[in-house]
């Protein structure tokens, strides 16, 4: 053999050569009107070939369904739906399809558009671009994405090998196999994105969420989007959202669960607004995504023309809440009045500071010595009085409740410190902040901006006593979700107090501790984390180690690190600030049951369930030894354990706990709030499952009343909570009453969504079956028949119900055409 000559002329003949030999195994299809077929691909459904079409002279490439045990029923109508959906499409970056028919042995074929070209994951692609260009092609896949959405399709299956790049840097998005056609006049055989035998349909490291869960209804344009954020992310780092080199199981859960690294931990030099968009794609509930591809593209365009990105907007739907309580107490009458106490002693210490500074300049301003004891007696007695309120022991003085105790505080400053605008800020924004420790937005806003506007006209904005007021503004503002404001407030008292008490101050590291818990809340992990370091240090120069506020940095980041999944290195952290707090020999336990809480979480998420129950048990008795037996942080405590009992089977415990901590949201912060509505709805349904219907269905019609107070009427809370409701009604057979509730859920959903969405279809079909059972056969069909009468597109339940309906109503033709539909879809 080594005596051969070279039989081709150079390296590139014999490449080219070797690209265009066919594979040894099969033979290519006789198809007529088609030559020199030549096999460049085999799936798991079909073969494509590229050939010449004879009478037009152009190259296409052609699609040959499988034959043998793979070309199922359902894999013929999938591969026919495939070319019914891209024929409907008309668009540069979408392959075109020519036609379709069977082979000289019967095999189903259609012709399409060749794109001569390489994959969009090939590392050229992404090497040879730049990140606008990057961008740019991103924004451009999506635009022919929402071109298909527009017309009814969702491609269901965008990864990088089904989006070609050709030599003149075009994209064409190829194989829409898996595509769910949308549109009522269309038949969907797609299905769910599992077989029935659990075989996944798809690509799974680029599938969404909703993918995995087996509820087809929850696949829309949203799944796509998600879709495109994976390609976009590997297109920017290179790598997959999630590690590779893993199980089945594990990648499933990691998409199902797992926050993905954030693409600027992996790239420091991208843009924050890129790694937002990003992350803005990959949210695992659709509601937090971009709802359309052209959403995507938008904010794609408007980075790269310098504009806002509407994901920093958007945030008030979902956000991360406040993950780390600075004060924890105030809750409860004794929290509040430990705030009181610690807000006036740091008023006192701050007042007595300046007055000891003043005395010592008596020389130059006795007159200001005078007032700065006169304003730390009077806040001192103002405090002394408004606390003394609160005595139940008093003869023939009721206990008053916080927000009593707090609304007559208030009522009395202004007549009060009349004409001592000084003496009245100091009060104004201790006050302030103790509403804001309660949650009552509104009137820590009120006393806030009040005191920011006496303080102003006195010491001028750029003090460092203004800015503490910013801050307390600051927290108002993040607990609102207006993170911009938030952002802007923190920005402007941190510059202040480094001009003002110098770049190493204390005061400086407690507001980067509130900056980087904002940043979490923005997904800017990264930059929470360095925050979070810089206050370390600033607070190590200047105290101990086992400090409070050193102490304080490692309990962020621990949470930091539970929030993106890191759960090992969370573990660690929060271990090590759980050591220090063990060794110091310190009264103080409020820090401790905060790590306990962190640290039993993180157990939680590892399952390590043991750990986690020991740890948060621990929490909650020092919980309530310090705070007592009624406090909202208590009550959250609670619900963490009772969460470790479900998942360990514990579950008359886990109740006991939803209960207790129901009991104190309700005496705590009052029934018509978020937190009380949830806990009666969990309560209830974890009542339901276990059987005790009668204790059940009051928890959760509460519940619903709750919601219903709390938010808009049209909530997506208030219509999900009436239709899940219902649809549990209709399980338990009281086809009455689900009745009820189920009109209730289609009433409140009709204001919001259209008459065809998932969740309208499936109320309407459940209160058809209702109906079926009352009898009132004429509108059961009206609610059974809400969608289409396209047997293809109903489902068996739907089906069934139809020729149970109609056997019942003396219909017998109208029962056998649906028993007939039914038969063959379940062919």
């Amino acid at each position: 053999m080594s005596d051969h000559p070279a039989w081709y002329a150079d390296d590139a003949s014999l490449v080219d050569c070797l690209r265009n030999a066919s594979p040894h195994w099969g033979r290519a299809p006789h198809i007529p009107g088609y030559e020199h077929l030549l096999q460049i691909q085999r799936g798991g459904q079909g073969v494509i070939y590229r050939a010449l079409h004879r009478a037009t002279g152009r190259t296409v490439a052609i699609k040959v369904l499988l034959e043998g045990t793979l070309a199922s029923e359902s894999n013929r109508l999938r591969f026919e739906r495939e070319f019914d959906a891209v024929a409907r499409l008309r668009h540069p970056d979408i392959v075109s399809v020519y036609d379709r028919g069977t082979t000289a042995d019967g095999l189903c074929y259609y012709a399409m558009e060749y794109v001569e070209g390489v994959p969009i994951g090939d590392p050229a692609v992404r090497e040879a671009r730049s990140l606008r260009e990057i961008l740019a092609l991103v924004a451009r896949i999506a635009d022919a994405v929402q071109h298909a959405h527009q017309r009814g399709i969702i491609h269901r299956d965008l990864k990088p090998g089904n989006i070609v790049i050709d030599p003149e840097g075009n994209p064409h998005i190829l194989d829409f196999g898996l595509a769910k056609l949308v549109e009522s006049n269309i038949a969907d055989v797609s299905g769910p994105s599992f077989s029935q035998t659990g075989e996944f349909l798809g690509s799974l490291a680029w599938a969404s969420p909703e993918q995995l869960d087996l509820q087809p209804d929850r696949v829309d344009s949203r799944t796509d989007v998600y879709s495109l954020g994976v390609i976009l992310y590997q297109l920017l780092t290179g790598l997959r959202p999630y590690p590779q080199h893993r199980t089945f199981r594990e990648i499933f859960e990691a998409i199902s669960v797992a926050s993905p690294t954030p693409p600027r931990q992996l790239r420091p030099d991208l843009p924050d607004d890129v790694s937002t968009i990003v992350l803005r794609c990959l949210a695992k509930e659709p509601a937090r995504r971009y709802q359309t591809p052209g959403d995507l593209a938008e904010d794609l365009r408007c980075f790269l023309a310098g504009k806002p990105i509407n994901a920093k907007r958007d945030r008030t739907g979902y956000v991360l809440r406040k993950l780390i309580a600075r004060h924890p107490g105030a809750a409860g009458l004794a929290s509040l009045l430990f705030l009181m106490i610690v807000g006036f002693a740091v008023t006192m210490s701050f007042l007595y500071q300046r007055a000891t500074s003043a005395e010592r300049m008596a020389r130059q301003n006795l007159e200001e010595a005078r007032m700065e004891a006169a304003k730390s007696d009077a806040v001192r007695d103002f405090m002394t009085g408004m606390l003394s309120q609160a005595d139940p022991n008093i003869r023939g003085r009721p206990s008053l409740t916080v927000r009593e105790l707090l609304d007559a505080a208030t009522r009395s400053i202004q007549d009060r410190f009349a004409g001592h605008p000084e003496i009245e800020a100091e009060v104004r924004q201790s006050i302030g902040l103790a509403y804001l420790s309660l949650g009552h937005l509104e009137e820590a806003e009120q006393n806030l901006q009040r005191a920011l506007d006496l303080k102003v006209p006195l010491v001028g904005r750029g003090s460092a006593e203004v800015a503490d007021v910013l801050t307390g503004l600051a927290r108002v503002r993040l607990e609102r979700r207006d993170y911009s404001e938030g952002e802007r407030l923190l920005l402007e008292a941190l510059d202040t107090y480094r001009r003002e008490l110098g770049a190493q101050s204390v005061p400086v590291a407690d507001c980067l501790v509130q900056l980087a818990d904002l940043r979490q809340a923005q997904f800017r992990f990264d930059e929470a984390l360095a925050h979070l370091d810089e206050a370390r240090t600033i607070y190590l120069a200047s105290m101990a180690p086992d400090a409070d506020p050193v102490i304080e940095t490692l309990l962020m980041k621990g949470v930091v690190h539970l929030v993106q999944r890191r759960l090992d290195r969370a573990r660690d952290i929060l271990e090590e600030a759980l050591s220090l707090l063990r060794q110091r020999n310190s009264n103080d336990r409020t820090l401790l049951i905060d790590v306990l809480a962190r640290l039993g979480l993180v157990q939680l998420n590892r399952q390590a369930f043991e750990q986690a129950e020991a740890l948060l048990t621990e929490a909650i008795q020092l919980q309530r030894e310090v705070y007592g037996n009624e406090h909202p942080h208590l009550a959250a405590l609670l619900t963490d354990r009772a969460k470790v009992f479900e998942y360990e089977g514990q579950d008359e415990r886990a109740a006991a706990d939803y209960q207790a901590a129901r009991d104190i949201g309700q005496a705590v912060l009052g029934r018509n709030t978020p937190e009380y509505a949830r806990a009666t709805w969990d309560l209830g349904c974890l009542r339901w499952r276990l059987g005790d219907r009668a204790a059940a269905s009051p928890l959760l019609e509460e519940a619903i009343e709750r919601y219903q107070s709390v938010y808009e009427p049209d909530h997506h809370f208030v219509g999900a909570s009436l239709l899940q409701y219902g649809l549990m009604l209709h399980d338990a057979s009281d086809y009455e009453q689900a009745g009820v509730w189920l009109q209730k859920a289609i009433d409140t959903l009709s204001r919001h969504q259209n008459a065809d969405s998932p969740m309208m279809l499936r109320a309407r079909h459940a209160l058809g079956e209702c109906l079926i059972e009352t009898g009132d056969f004429q509108d059961a069909e009206s609610h059974l028949l809400a969608g289409g009468e396209s047997g293809q597109k109903m489902e068996s339940a739907q089906l069934e119900a139809l020729v149970r309906l109609y056997e019942r109503w003396g219909k017998p033709d109208r029962a056998e055409h649906y028993r007939s539909m039914l038969a063959r879809q379940e062919q």
